[in-house]
């Protein structure tokens, strides 16, 4: 059977709670006006990057399943929070700087992530698995310019602040030669996720 390449990553979608609908909305129309991914994936920050493999159908089913197994444990005995998306930021890339708006307090997401990256030994490659530097950011358009920075900058003021609930992880995947947007794998819930009963 041929086998295909793959990608995959994990991530938290972003959910507001509150009173936090409209930094959401703020968030969604910036994005949508400056993301090149906008269609690509919903607002979200990354825990483990994108990392590719090769497998046949089987293949994918055992190995993505074999992953959420070993992080299921991690995410069952981790207590979700509200995070504050309250400072904006940005970094360079090859061709232009990426701005998004960054954690006022990652403390607890940094933990899982580390956590998360244990788990995922054996899984993932361990270039994905990086846990020095790590920085949760919620993208928010690229700036090929000082002017595309001002902008979004500017507008960016109506999302800072945003509260979401870190209540649970996504893991995601597509056909690495596929240009259009991740499928959910699977959700992971945190201990007692924010909402249950």
């Amino acid at each position: 059977m041929s086998t295909v390449a793959y990608r995959a990553l994990l991530v938290v979608h972003l959910r507001p709670v509150g009173a936090h609908a409209a930094k959401f909305a703020a968030l969604e129309r910036i994005r949508e006006a400056h993301d090149h991914a906008f269609e690509r994936w919903r607002p979200h920050l990354t825990l483990i990057p994108p990392f590719v493999f090769d497998a046949d159908v089987p293949g994918l089913n055992d190995r993505m399943d074999a992953l959420c197994d070993a992080l299921a444990p991690v995410c069952a005995a981790t207590p979700p929070h509200i995070l504050t998306l309250g400072q904006i930021g940005s970094f360079r890339l090859s061709r232009y700087h990426n701005i998004h708006l960054r954690p006022t307090d990652q403390t607890a997401l940094a933990s899982l992530h580390a956590a998360l990256c244990a788990a995922a030994r054996g899984h993932v490659p361990a270039r994905a698995l990086r846990t020095k530097g790590f920085t949760a950011h919620a993208s928010l358009g690229q700036s090929y310019s000082a002017a595309d920075k001002r902008e979004i900058c500017t507008a960016a003021s109506e999302a800072v602040g945003l509260d979401v609930a870190v209540d649970s992880v996504q893991v995601m995947y597509k056909e690495a030669s596929v240009s259009g947007p991740y499928a959910l794998w699977r959700e992971l819930p945190l201990e007692h996720a924010l909402g249950d009963t």
